[in-house]
């Protein structure tokens, strides 16, 4: 079995381009970050058919909470790329309640959790664990801080944490909701979108990594990445594509980005610009 984040299995599947394949494996495991298709289709072409590819949706407090196949993936792949969807992270596993908090007009909300596997408490934070605790009638769910909603099949999709919506002059931009369409470009490693500007009043602003050999086509990736915010029915809010070396991400698993840090870069960016 392989257990890793999807930047280091898209190390291995990169690797494996050489000609080479994992008949050993027989189940992998991506978590820290959303499992993009693209990556999960690089993973299947060097396992056996037979192999099973699981995204498995979770966090530090609880895991896991949810998983999905890469061939459910695949399925919603169409579906999912110029709506507001999010990431479908799959179905609450056994012995775990997901619930959506304080949710929208389209039922986005707060996801919170409950079951055995749920930490009971922060240590020595007990403002915390109250701040983070609902009483319901499936005993105490904890607020995961995630954004997300779940579907008439039960399937749970996610859209990012709740602190790093873009909130600008009537609109509010879930992250996952923008950058599982924008992660679709070809050339492109990963997006992040952040927001430029205090909160209610913020631009919002696509940062892009692209890949080794496409730094030369930086235009031509930059239209394919506005072309495919136009398909989006919240893409034209974000104004600002901008493409970034490396995106700046978390040292544990390189998958999480640090968009705070990356919101600072965006702004001195598009101040340099006027």
């Amino acid at each position: 079995m392989v257990a890793a984040s999807p930047a280091v299995l898209g190390l291995i599947a990169d690797h494996c381009t050489r000609g080479l394949t994992l008949p050993s494996i027989d189940r992998v495991l991506s978590f820290g970050a959303p499992l993009r298709p693209r990556l999960a289709d690089a993973l299947c072409a060097v396992l056996r058919p037979d192999v099973e590819v699981l995204s498995v949706y979770g966090t530090t407090e609880c895991l896991p909470v949810s998983a999905v196949t890469a061939t459910e993936l695949r399925t919603l792949r169409t579906a999912a790329q110029c709506v507001r969807a999010g990431t479908c992270v799959g179905r609450p596993v056994p012995g775990v309640e997901v619930r959506v908090l304080e949710a929208d007009g389209v039922g986005v909300g707060e996801i919170a959790v409950a079951g055995r596997n749920v930490s009971a408490a922060y240590h020595a934070r007990p403002r915390a664990t109250a701040a983070s605790q609902v009483a319901a009638d499936c005993g105490l769910l904890h607020r995961t801080g995630d954004l997300g909603r779940l579907d008439d099949q039960g399937r749970l999709w996610f859209h990012g944490r709740k602190a790093q919506r873009v909130t600008g002059h009537g609109f509010v931009l879930t992250t996952e909701s923008v950058e599982a369409a924008a992660d679709t470009v070809a050339g492109v490693v990963r997006t992040a979108l952040v927001g430029v500007g205090p909160p209610g009043g913020q631009r919002a602003a696509l940062c892009a990594e692209l890949e080794a050999g496409a730094d030369h086509d930086r235009p031509a990736v930059a239209a394919a990445l506005h072309e495919a915010l136009a398909r989006h029915p919240d893409g034209h809010h974000v104004r600002h594509v901008l493409i970034h070396p490396c995106l700046p991400t978390d040292i544990r698993h390189n998958s999480k980005i640090n968009r705070e840090r990356l919101a600072d870069w965006a702004t001195k960016r598009l101040r340099r610009a006027r």
